[in-house]
């Protein structure tokens, strides 16, 4: 993963509707702007109200869009490790460089159970895998140990952290060991994490101030 600034999907809600969008018009203004990358349908976004048809439309259409110019990373994310699976199977052939996989919500599984979790997505899939630790919304937190151990299987290219815990951080910074590339999650702290060794931000700002 190179340095950048990842724009993280946006959309409006439109009551009672099925999703309406204007992605190609948005994907292209990106195009003339600093944004390096773009993911579309990850838990930061709201794809808990769509169908799965409209999920993939969704990056079908940014794909279309991006005509190979800026990257697109699919989010496959779950907290069912079988769905994680077979999302990634249906979005493989798209055009998505990556997928970003988020700690499994609600279940607040165990360190064990959480690197089962990811060991078994990257062993049947195909696209490489960014974490995705944001424990304020997930309640579970991706450990150093985990983070070394799941580093060393080769599937995982980054890390997006959406932690305000800096000496944590830090902490993963070592146990990634330069095999995973850090990105920050939270605008708020593309600073902070830029001084630690970050190489990027996967911002939300970014679709309207990149």
């Amino acid at each position: 993963m190179n340095p950048c600034s990842v724009a993280a999907r946006w959309r409006w809600s439109l009551p009672f509707g099925a999703a309406k969008w204007t992605w190609r018009p948005f994907t292209a203004w990106w195009k003339c702007t600093w944004i390096t990358a773009r993911r579309p349908s990850s838990p930061a976004a709201p794809p808990a109200t769509l169908t799965p048809d409209e999920r993939e439309l969704v990056i079908r259409e940014v794909v279309a869009a991006a005509r190979g110019r800026v990257p697109v990373i699919c989010g496959t994310g779950s907290n069912c490790t079988q769905t994680v699976i077979d999302t990634e199977r249906r979005y493989r052939g798209l055009g998505c460089v990556a997928q970003l996989v988020v700690t499994p919500y609600y279940n607040k599984t165990t360190q064990e159970g959480l690197y089962a979790h990811f060991m078994a997505i990257a062993e049947h899939t195909e696209l490489p895998i960014v974490l995705y630790n944001v424990p304020g919304r997930t309640g579970l937190d991706i450990a150093p140990e985990t983070i070394d151990r799941l580093a060393g299987s080769g599937r995982f290219v980054a890390l997006k952290e959406s932690s305000y815990d800096l000496p944590r951080v830090m902490e993963k910074i070592s146990a990634m060991r330069g095999r995973l590339t850090l990105y920050s999650g939270n605008d708020d702290m593309i600073y902070p994490l830029l001084a630690l060794g970050a190489e990027g931000v996967i911002s939300v700002l970014a679709n309207v101030a990149p």
